[in-house]
């Protein structure tokens, strides 16, 4: 019999950590049922072992797939070592940690230098391009604020073409208060 698994989504920004729990058996959330989620900033002490702790709250052993989705490198992998120390051996090897690339992404990229892409931004654009059947923009606002053009090409797939990536809304105000009289 195959132990039941839990999936963690990871989201790894500048600024904060935001953590999902799919626990094996959950149907589709579109009836209201509420699926686990957390944010964690990554200012605060201890972030990586309060993550790990409510995530052990959530899914009370068992084995993990933590699938993750970095744009910080200097905290995804130290929350992975975090992640593989507490779970690992309490889950009798069954915790695995997939930290995803663009190429990993079911979307045509077509941008000079993919590997230098935010993920977060191809990620959101794959996201909307499944809801949203033509050609869109995508506006994401955060630490940054990236808005992002994604066209179809011909068999109606969707390809992401590039946009552009400003300052978020705290960095705007702080550069305007420091900046200014």
């Amino acid at each position: 019999m195959k132990a039941r698994t839990s999936v963690i989504a990871v989201d790894v920004g500048n600024s904060a950590v935001k953590v999902l729990v799919w626990k094996s058996g959950h149907r589709n959330t579109s009836a209201g049922e509420d699926v686990p989620h957390r944010t964690f900033a990554l200012a605060e002490d201890n972030w990586q072992t309060a993550l790990c702790d409510w995530v052990d709250a959530q899914t009370q052993n068992g084995a993990m797939d933590w699938l993750v989705c970095t744009v910080n490198r200097s905290a995804s992998d130290p929350l992975e070592q975090t992640v593989l120390h507490h779970f690992y051996r309490q889950s009798g090897g069954a915790t695995t940690w997939q930290a995803f690339r663009y190429d990993d992404v079911p979307m045509i990229v077509a941008v000079d230098f993919p590997e230098r892409l935010g993920l977060d931004r191809l990620m959101g654009a794959f996201a909307a391009s499944t809801q949203y059947p033509g050609s869109l923009v995508v506006v994401d606002v955060g630490s940054a604020v990236t808005v992002d053009f994604v066209s179809r090409d011909a068999l109606g797939k969707a390809v992401f073409q590039g946009g552009a990536s400003l300052p978020g809304i705290r960095l705007q105000r702080e550069a305007l208060t420091s900046g200014t009289e």
